[in-house]
């Protein structure tokens, strides 16, 4: 014998339709947070990306940067043609809403790409 809610599951009768509610409830549930999840992770690229292409260090270099987010990790890739610039491009999106550490896996070569390449 099974309790869900309120009711008692003996054998099939009138508990599942109200299961199948619950499940439902259940997924609803779920799918809001994932799209919640996915609007907020869409806004932090989208702002940080907007700084980049805004700013004048990385004016033609920004397309040389891939920008991710992991549960609030900002996970930076790509290259650039000095670690001055690589440092330039954490300070820049240090403080973004939503981002509680930055990971800086850019490399330094030269040329790199965009306008130095």
């Amino acid at each position: 014998m099974r309790r869900i809610r309120e009711y008692t599951l003996i054998g099939v009768g009138s508990v599942v339709p109200r299961m199948r509610e619950d499940v439902m409830a259940y997924v609803t549930s779920a799918r809001a947070w994932v799209e919640r999840d996915a609007v907020r992770r869409e806004a932090i690229l989208c702002e940080a990306r907007e700084r980049l292409v805004r700013n004048a260090h990385f004016h033609g270099r920004a397309n040389c940067i891939r920008i991710d987010e992991e549960d609030g990790t900002l996970v930076l890739t790509g290259r650039l043609p000095s670690y001055y610039l690589k440092q330039i491009l954490q300070t820049v999106l240090r403080d973004l809403d939503g981002v509680s550490e930055i990971r800086n896996d850019v490399d330094v070569t030269y040329p790199a790409c965009g306008r130095d390449g």
